[in-house]
């Protein structure tokens, strides 16, 4: 049984494809990630304002 050359190219296509959607996913993965840390640590707990003499 033979494949012709034009279903390879398009297997071999969609490996590709496949592959970077993999990419972007994980970078995608690790923008989020950075975003929460930022936003946890702008919302972090509030400061204590200490006055003296209390």
């Amino acid at each position: 049984m033979y494949v012709s050359l034009e279903v390879i190219t398009v297997i071999v296509s969609a490996i590709g494809i496949v592959l970077t959607l993999g990419a972007r996913i994980d970078a995608l993965a690790t923008e989020i990630t950075d975003l929460k840390i930022a936003v946890a640590r702008f919302e972090g707990p509030q400061r204590q304002l200490y006055v003296a003499g209390r």
